[in-house]
C-alpha cells in the first residue's frame, strides 16, 4: 500500500467472467472489499495520526485545524465515503497534502468481460455496480479483454475492421484512457512539423503561453502567439495549408486557454 501512494491515479480491474476454476463472477464484492482495503488503510493512517495530536500539550492554531480534520475525516470513511468526496478549502488541501490518501486519488473502475457477457452489454450486479460507482463519483469502463488484446496484435486498418465487425468505435484501452485523462483533469495538444506530429499532455485550463513551454522553455519565454486550429477542423480541410486558406487558423495570445486537441504552431523569437 505504500508504493501505491505514490501514484496519481488508480485502476481497479475487476473479473467479470468465470474464472479458470468455474468460479462465477462478483464484480460488486470485488469493488467492495478493494475500497474498504484502501479505506482500512487511510484509517490506519488518521488514527495513528490523531494520536500523535492528541498527545501534544498545546496545539497551534494549524494543530487544531488538522486534528478537526483528521477526526472529520475519520467520520467521512467509517461511514463507507472516499476522502476525495470531502469538500476541502485551501488550507485544508494544504494539510493534507503529505498524506497521500489512497481513498482521495482518482479512481477507475474496469471490468473485464467475456465475449458473450461484452456482446450482452451485461454481467452480474451490473446496475448494482453501476449505482455504487456513481455514489462514490467513479468512472466505470467495461471491455473484454480477450478482444482487446486480439485487436491489439492486428496493424492499424486491420484493427478498425476488427472492431467495426464488433459494432464498436475503438478500443476499450481508448476508452480508459480518455476516463483517466478526465479523472486527472488531463488534455492534449498537439503540434505538427515536418519531422513529427505529437501530443502533448497538460492541465485543463493551462494558457497558451506555459503550455509552450511544455515543449520548451525558450519558446515559453521568447512567445509570441500561438496559431491554433481544432483537430477536427484540421481534418477536414486535409493540411494545415488548407486550413489557413479556409481561415480556419486563429492567432491567440499568451493568455489563450488551450483545448483538448487544439493543434498549435508557436511563434517565439529569444
Amino acid at each position: 500500500m505504500n508504493e501505491v501512494r505514490a501514484v496519481d491515479a488508480l485502476v481497479h480491474v475487476i473479473r467479470g467472467f468465470p474464472s479458470a476454476l468455474g468460479e462465477a463472477p462478483n464484480p460488486v464484492a470485488d469493488a467492495t472489499d478493494m475500497e474498504l482495503e484502501l479505506g482500512l488503510s487511510d484509517l490506519e493512517l488518521l488514527e495513528r495520526r490523531r494520536e500523535r495530536l492528541a498527545q501534544q500539550r498545546k496545539l497551534t492554531a494549524e494543530g487544531r485545524l488538522e486534528r478537526e480534520l483528521v477526526d472529520r475525516l475519520i467520520a467521512t470513511l467509517e461511514a463507507g465515503r472516499r476522502i476525495e468526496q470531502v469538500a476541502l478549502n485551501e488550507a485544508e488541501t494544504r494539510l493534507l497534502r503529505g498524506y497521500q490518501f489512497l481513498t482521495q486519488k482518482p479512481m477507475v473502475w474496469v471490468v473485464n468481460l467475456d465475449e458473450a457477457a461484452f456482446e450482452r452489454g451485461d454481467w452480474p450486479g451490473r446496475t448494482e455496480l453501476e449505482d455504487r460507482a456513481a455514489s462514490l463519483g467513479i468512472p466505470l469502463v467495461a471491455m473484454a479483454g480477450r478482444w482487446e488484446m486480439e485487436a491489439m496484435a492486428l496493424a492499424a486498418e486491420e484493427r478498425r475492421e476488427f472492431l467495426r465487425a464488433l459494432g464498436l468505435e475503438e478500443t476499450g484501452i481508448s476508452r480508459l484512457a480518455r476516463a483517466v485523462y478526465r479523472r486527472l483533469g488531463l488534455i492534449s495538444f498537439l503540434t505538427a512539423g515536418e519531422d513529427e506530429v505529437r501530443a502533448w499532455t497538460i492541465i485543463a485550463g493551462t494558457t497558451a503561453k506555459a503550455a509552450a513551454g511544455k515543449i520548451h522553455s525558450d519558446i515559453e519565454r521568447g512567445f509570441i502567439r500561438a496559431e491554433v486550429v481544432p483537430f477536427d477542423e484540421l481534418q477536414k480541410a486535409g493540411s494545415l495549408a488548407r486550413a489557413r486558406e479556409r481561415g480556419l487558423v486563429r492567432m491567440e495570445g499568451r493568455d489563450y486557454v488551450v483545448q483538448d486537441g487544439d493543434v498549435i504552431t508557436f511563434r517565439f523569437n529569444v
